[in-house]
């Protein structure tokens, strides 16, 4: 290999490593704010668990097809973990907003507990069609 490519190849690894690094560190940060309590944080831990798996996954798959099944099924991860964050933030923010006896009633008889069992029942959403 003439040197040019080698240093080229060895920069674009370099940036690989980098960027995979960078992904590692945000995933256990989010990791270590998540509340291992909650029922709903422990939902969403499984999903970037899985999530990370499929990731990890990527830089050794050689085949274009199976790269492309494992990238639609990152990308069902991906919208369910946003649509579940999303459900996090705003239970998270119904909790803040409200004094304690107002929280545990909205929680335990009103539109509190819609918001929970939608989120806790939230499943893996479909993957994206390929286009054609």
């Amino acid at each position: 290999m003439p040197d040019g490519a080698r240093d080229y190849y060895n920069k674009l690894n370099e940036s690989t490593i980098e960027h995979l690094k960078i992904v590692e560190s945000k995933y256990q940060l989010i990791k270590l704010n998540l509340n291992p309590k909650e029922k709903l944080h422990q939902k969403l831990e499984k999903f970037l668990d899985d999530y990370m798996k499929l990731f990890n996954e990527m830089p050794i798959q050689k085949i274009r097809k199976t790269h492309n099944a494992l990238t639609r099924k990152m990308s069902a991860h991906s919208d369910t973990i946003v649509l579940l964050v999303r459900y996090v933030m705003k239970i998270e923010w119904e909790k803040t907003k409200r004094p304690y006896f107002s929280r545990i009633y909205f929680f335990k008889f009103s539109k509190g507990k819609k918001l929970l069992r939608e989120a806790i029942d939230l499943q893996l959403l479909p993957e994206r069609q390929p286009n054609t």
